[in-house]
């Protein structure tokens, strides 16, 4: 599932909800900034693995700082 900010473009300002994978068994969440990066929780750009940022047992996330 994605949900992006009204008026946003390209990637910008969006939350992605991605299903369960080996790596995620309960799914992962991807946060963008306004410029379309991917953001860590710290609410700055990272690493791939940074900004997969692993949902809870109960589909619940962790929200980035600014977010």
């Amino acid at each position: 599932m994605v949900w992006q900010k009204p008026g946003s473009t390209g990637n910008s300002d969006m939350l992605r909800v991605m299903n369960p994978t080996g790596m995620y068994p309960n799914g992962y969440v991807r946060f963008t900034n306004k410029h379309g990066q991917p953001i860590g929780l710290d609410g700055k750009p990272g690493s791939k693995a940074a900004t997969h940022i692993p949902m809870n047992p109960d589909g619940t996330y962790p929200l980035p700082v600014g977010w």
